[in-house]
């Protein structure tokens, strides 16, 4: 695995930079639990370290990726604790896994199917989703070093995980609207890991890419590119500085602090990403932040569950809807399409609602 620096006087900054920002754009509710946690283990030891241990809170914003095993043990754990599992049960479970994973080529699920055999499948899935939208072939692209704490399996000698499968199916999607050959810019609301950046940019290295998020998400971000895009990520003193509003040449990563979107000034077809974030923000939260996408970028690209069900989770009353996205955008942009997200091999469903990929383009904007 590549070394992935820890560099504690980036996040220092970075949190020093959020405290002083508007309250606009402070986190609340659970999402400051989760930051000041994130914050914790972070200083506790090195990210390198978090990753190899399975970090939870890594995991929540795609930096790991758990075996079936450990997933499946999640699994069982929510469903007993809704009374659909017993102990037993699970414990017949967890023995039928260790007999189905014994060998990944045991034909021993049904249709004579083995592990391996679903891992092609969800290949084959994606790479044909991606044929079907006019996107670049699965098959140029593979799991970078820096991703040896994800559970991968290999298809053609290449390497490939069912999370960098679900963020290449997302590119796959928007290729039906946009060509990327023509995209300048890249703004990413609640950018994670990165892991959808690195997908993007491997295809299109020009374009150049604004990632925002809170710290110390936005710091797992920034040291996970580093680590694979080493020269083109911009030094945080540059992206933190006053009147700083686009990076020069192309090829270029910033990281932004959320107060610091209003600042930039792009130039040339932008393109503005978000992927499951809007929601768990507060109503207003939101529409702030499409006020001030609506006038820099070209295209929206909104992946959320579409009736929003994740007050039950996160403690907010009214949650941001469908509708409140078309409120917020209009006259603006216009809703090219929304449609059922999927991953590689099922309907995207969870706790916070039914997941449908959703595609806005700027009155006046073209589409290929």
């Amino acid at each position: 695995m590549r070394e992935i620096k820890t560099d504690l006087a980036v996040l220092d900054a970075m949190n020093h930079d959020m405290a002083g920002a508007p309250d606009a754009y402070q986190p609340s509710g659970p999402t400051a639990e989760i930051v000041k946690s994130l914050n914790l283990e972070l200083r506790s030891q090195s990210l390198n370290e978090s990753m190899r241990k399975g970090s939870r809170l890594l995991n929540t914003i795609g930096a790991v990726n758990y075996p079936p095993k450990q997933q499946l043990n999640y699994t069982f754990g929510l469903l007993r604790d809704k009374n659909l599992l017993t102990e037993s049960q699970i414990k017949e479970l967890n023995a039928a896994y260790d007999v189905i994973f014994s060998d990944g080529d045991l034909p021993i699920l049904p249709y004579e199917l083995g592990i391996n055999s679903l891992n092609e499948a969800a290949y084959r899935a994606a790479a044909q989703f991606g044929e079907l939208n006019g996107a670049r072939p699965l098959s140029e692209l593979s799991l970078s070093h820096s991703d040896d704490s994800m559970y991968h399996f290999e298809v053609e000698g290449r390497s490939y995980s069912y999370m960098f499968l679900y963020y290449y199916m997302r590119y796959a999607y928007c290729c039906r609207f946009i060509d990327f050959a023509r995209i300048e810019n890249y703004v990413e609301i609640g950018s994670g890991s990165g892991r959808q950046v690195e997908i993007i940019k491997r295809l299109y290295p020009r374009i150049n890419f604004y990632v925002v998020d809170l710290p110390p998400q936005l710091y797992v971000c920034r040291q996970l590119l580093s680590s694979i895009f080493e020269s083109d990520v911009v030094p945080y003193d540059l992206t933190r500085s006053e009147g700083f509003a686009r990076v020069e040449g192309a090829g270029k990563i910033a990281t932004l602090l959320p107060h610091k979107l209003g600042d930039l000034r792009l130039q040339g077809l932008t393109l503005s990403w978000n992927s499951m974030v809007y929601c768990i923000m507060p109503k207003e939260v939101v529409q702030n932040y499409l006020n001030i996408l609506k006038g820099i970028v070209d295209y929206i690209y909104i992946i959320e569950p579409m009736p929003n069900t994740s007050d039950s989770k996160y403690g907010i009353d009214d949650p941001v809807q469908f509708e409140d996205y078309i409120e917020y955008l209009k006259p603006a942009f216009d809703n090219v399409d929304r449609s059922k997200a999927f991953r590689p091999l099922s309907q995207m469903k969870g706790g916070w609602g039914e997941a449908c990929d959703t595609f806005w383009k700027k009155q006046g904007a073209g589409l290929r």
